[in-house]
């Protein structure tokens, strides 16, 4: 009886051990396939094959799905590629790792405009690893490419306030305009003006002000335009 157990045990550690060790080799021969550069297309779709067979034996490995990810980004498939990106992220634990996800998926989003969405990526990405230079340059990029581009609800309700403020000011015109002429006459000629508040800003203060918000775009563009320029700084992180 003991060597029965013994044994249904020893085939019970066999099994986990073959699959652990299938986990790994589908992404060993996945990695091989995406390291052959000759034709890219066919080789993605052959590494997909295997990192999808990867996360049919371990559903929980982070390093299948983000493989699986890069292997679908390359064959022209972004959004499959976040999918897979977002289920690595869920499971990962170590932030270099982390970074590296957040990282290629604040790439995918701002090359589809999404930039809003990029940088929330981007700032995930910076929470793991805030020495990343690439990271915090796409994360400038993307940060002044929203500020270009609001989204279309943020662009509605722009469009909104300023609509109701100038309504505003024609009423206030209008309740001036038709303000009759003995209440102005009744006014106190020795009445003083009413002093400014200390809390309400100068005019000298204003255009300070101004000027430093002008420069803090200047020095915006110009970190943006250096990334621009360098584009070794908006490449993928290669696959685990």
């Amino acid at each position: 009886m003991n060597k029965i157990c013994l044994t249904i045990l020893s085939l019970c550690f066999l099994a986990l051990t073959s699959s652990a060790q299938n986990d790994r080799d589908y992404i060993r021969r996945g990695n091989r396939i995406m390291r052959d550069t000759v034709d890219i297309q066919k080789n993605s779709e052959k590494a997909i094959i295997q990192y999808r067979k990867a996360v049919d034996h371990n559903p929980n490995n982070p390093t299948a799905h983000y493989n699986l990810a890069c292997a679908q980004l390359r064959k022209g498939n972004p959004q499959e590629a976040i999918n897979e990106f977002q289920k690595a992220a869920r499971l990962e634990k170590d932030p270099r790792r982390l970074s590296d996800i957040f990282h290629n998926m604040g790439l995918i989003l701002y090359q589809d405009k999404q930039y809003d969405k990029a940088v929330a990526a981007y700032r995930e990405c910076l929470r793991r690893d805030p020495d990343n230079d690439q990271s915090r340059y796409n994360y400038l990029m993307a940060l002044y490419m929203l500020k270009k581009n609001p989204p279309q609800q943020d662009k509605q309700n722009q469009d909104k306030n300023q609509d109701d403020k100038q309504k505003q000011q024609q009423d206030k015109k209008q309740q001036k305009q038709q303000q009759p002429k003995q209440d102005k006459d009744k006014q106190n000629p020795n009445e003083q003006k009413p002093k400014p508040r200390p809390d309400q800003m100068s005019r000298e203060n204003a255009e300070q002000l101004l000027k430093a918000v002008m420069q803090n775009e200047k020095n915006t563009q110009q970190k943006v335009q250096r990334a621009q320029q360098d584009k070794s700084r908006r490449h993928l992180h290669k696959q685990w």
